[in-house]
């Protein structure tokens, strides 16, 4: 004898952190080693993922943090995505992130993006944090092409000054929008977006704001040993640049400054410039355009001393548009 009966099984199935096509990963690099030339990596849920790896040349990699949260906790030994390819990030919901926290390690451990040489990275969203005690913690390492359009890059560290939100060699960086944000939360620390010193960039910031507890941007040489530095910076639209200490700092620079908009700010400097390791170097600013049209209210320059203190008489500076104010002088 037997009674027919129904019975209901629940079945969870565990999605794992990220999906490509439908297909579904558990490390950032499984999903963008399944990915043959070019692709979208969508981050299904919050995770930690302590698995470093290679965008490799040749390949077309969009990753879409989809409001998720991804938590680097271990990465000692270089960065979290080193890139050789051509990188995308993206946040299509919001408020998602990627958080590396170290206590350790030297030159891009404390590093969530190192885009190298040949590589391309865009930011068109998101958030980048680095919370640091490695010997030389930046949240972007950049060695090639990278445009950030909107998001947030932050760096943060307890310990010794050096401290990146960029940090720049070779190549070139165009800024339309977003924000880098650099706290250090000892004296003299915190680089909002700073220059190798020996390499020449180019760096273009067009819209959004840099942030910094003692530097927003710097361009210099780190010795004597060093060739003076000939990058060009390019400053123009709305931008908010504003550091503890310092605007901008130029020094050893012989590169070319250009300042058409925004507003610059530091706690003592505007915009500093000096010859430190070299001496004579004839870098050139300019505040404005040599157009025939005066503005009288942008860009703006201020410090809490000078708006713009040079330092060294070799250098060149051309001020034709805008505000220079401090309280000791607007220009020395």
């Amino acid at each position: 004898n037997y009674k027919e009966a129904t019975a209901t099984i629940d079945v969870t199935v565990a999605r794992s952190n990220y999906s490509v096509n439908g297909v579904h990963y558990v490390t950032l690099k499984d999903a963008v080693n399944a990915i043959a030339t070019e692709g979208t990596v969508i981050v299904e849920k919050d995770n930690t993922d302590n698995t470093a790896f290679e965008i490799t040349a040749g390949k077309d990699v969009v990753i879409d943090l989809h409001g998720k949260t991804i938590t680097v906790d271990s990465v000692i030994s270089g960065p979290f995505i080193d890139n050789n390819g051509t990188l995308e990030m993206k946040d299509s919901v919001g408020n998602g992130e990627i958080s590396l926290t170290t206590e350790s390690g030297t030159g891009t451990a404390g590093c969530i993006i190192q885009n190298k040489t040949n590589g391309s990275l865009t930011i068109n969203g998101g958030t980048y944090n680095v919370i640091s005690e490695a010997t030389y913690p930046s949240v972007i390492r950049n060695q090639g092409e990278f445009i950030m359009n909107d998001g947030t890059i932050n760096a943060e560290r307890e310990g010794s000054y050096w401290l990146a939100g960029v940090f720049m060699g070779d190549g070139s960086f165009e800024m339309n929008g977003g924000k880098i944000s650099a706290v250090g939360k000892t004296s003299g620390s915190g680089y909002g977006v700073i220059s190798d010193g020996h390499k020449k960039c180019t760096i273009s910031i067009n819209g959004g704001e840099i942030i910094s507890s003692y530097m927003a941007i710097r361009l210099s040489v780190a010795s004597t040993e060093l060739p003076t530095n000939t990058s060009e910076l390019n400053i123009s639209g709305n931008t908010n640049i504003s550091g503890g200490t310092y605007g901008i700092n130029l020094q050893d620079f012989e590169g070319v400054t250009t300042i058409t908009g925004g507003t610059i700010s530091g706690g003592t400097y505007g915009i500093y410039t000096r010859a430190y390791h070299h001496a004579d170097v004839q870098g050139t600013i300019a505040i404005g355009s040599k157009d025939g049209n005066v503005s009288r209210t942008t860009p703006e320059i201020t410090g809490g001393s000078y708006g713009v203190q040079i330092t060294n008489e070799a250098s060149t500076f051309n001020f034709y548009d805008g505000i220079l104010k401090g309280k000791t002088s607007g220009i020395e």
